[in-house]
């Protein structure tokens, strides 16, 4: 068994539910978007295993995210912000020249009422970093979800946000090795939420921090020690190989800000 076999079984489970042809029952614009939702979730985790894997497909599989992401914010307006945070993050993981026009976007319906409850609010507080607008409102949310662990806003994530709006460079790359360490530890956790999933191999609270800062004239990415680090994918699909061990530890060498897997 090795690292190789089980991303290509991720990658392979996510395209095989991304493909599936079937016909959304027409019971509300929330359950619509829903499903176009969950679809562009499995196009975009086939992204980030293709990228892992050197595929040449990586870039397709993502426009197919973006696709979906956009169909699920073109039929229910209530959820347009979480869609455009999905986008944001798909355009900033390819690099995409307009990932700050997005972001402008983001800040424009930051602060919308009429939008449903927000799920990626560290989404938001860095597109709003990008784009030089205030997060102040939003950095006590940011910070609850810090202090409850969760998987996706390590500790140290609301020092690195304040890190950039203070313009400390070196404050910054210490907040953001740390939070690069814990997510490493995290990702091999059968216990943690990102373990089974794309975010085993992408860290998305470093990536928009480190793209913010950027933005705003502090690129720090190669001063990073803990980018790039060892860590231990799990089995996802545990039946898909029934004589493996179902708690093997499988080495990993990648680069948390792309994606990127040392592949042997």
């Amino acid at each position: 068994m090795k690292v190789i076999d089980e991303l290509t079984c991720r990658l392979q489970a996510e395209l095989l539910y991304a493909n599936r042809d079937s016909k959304i029952a027409d019971i509300s614009t929330s359950h619509t978007s829903s499903c176009h939702q969950i679809t562009a979730n499995a196009w975009f985790a086939a992204f980030v295993y293709a990228k892992a894997l050197n595929d040449d497909n990586a870039l397709q599989y993502s426009h197919r995210a973006d696709e979906y992401y956009q169909k699920a914010y073109d039929v229910h307006p209530p959820g347009q912000l979480y869609n455009l945070t999905q986008l944001y993050v798909n355009a900033v993981l390819r690099g995409d020249d307009n990932r700050q026009n997005l972001a402008k976007h983001i800040a424009m319906m930051a602060y919308d009422k009429t939008q449903d409850e927000l799920h990626s609010v560290f989404t938001v507080v860095a597109a709003l970093l990008a784009v030089e607008q205030s997060v102040e409102n939003f950095l006590p949310e940011l910070a609850n979800e810090e202090k409850h662990k969760s998987d996706l806003v390590p500790l140290g994530s609301v020092d690195a946000v304040k890190a950039v709006l203070n313009g400390d460079e070196q404050w910054f790359v210490n907040n953001l090795d740390g939070l690069l360490t814990i997510h490493a530890k995290r990702a091999g956790n059968l216990r943690s939420s990102i373990c089974s999933g794309s975010n085993t191999v992408i860290c998305r609270m470093a990536l928009l921090l480190c793209d913010a800062a950027q933005q705003r004239g502090m690129d720090v990415k190669d001063k990073l020690t803990k980018r790039r680090q060892k860590m231990n994918l799990r089995l996802s699909y545990p039946t898909k190989f029934p004589d493996v061990d179902k708690n093997i530890k499988l080495p990993l060498k990648v680069d948390f800000l792309t994606g990127d897997a040392f592949l042997k």
